[in-house]
């Protein structure tokens, strides 16, 4: 069983929503992406593209949030925060804390 938590940090401004997100693999800290614009859910497509690409292998899905969701090998948790600035998206800002380059990651 694999544990991924997401914790996503949006901010809108002028009626355009922006996201980081912090991922959690097993409960250890592995990544904090870029400011990305996306709306709605975005952020889970966000953190989920790199988890595929970097960790998982899983097989390019059109739909990866719904692969991932029903995938009885993952279990798949989230946290939203709305933040006031766009500087609180960044790492340094309550609630990041680790390094925003990549932790060292073994591929299952």
């Amino acid at each position: 069983m694999r544990v991924v938590t997401i914790t996503a940090r949006l901010w809108f401004s002028a009626g355009n929503t922006y996201h980081t997100t912090c991922i959690y693999l097993n409960g250890q800290p592995v990544r904090i992406t870029p400011i990305e614009y996306g709306y709605g859910e975005q952020y889970l497509q966000t953190a989920l593209e790199w988890v595929e690409e970097f960790c998982f292998g899983f097989s390019g899905a059109s739909n990866l949030v719904l692969e991932v969701m029903n995938n009885p090998d993952v279990e798949l948790y989230t946290e939203v925060v709305e933040v006031p600035r766009k500087r609180d998206l960044h790492a340094g800002g309550k609630g990041f804390s680790f390094p925003l380059h990549d932790i060292s990651v073994v591929k299952s």
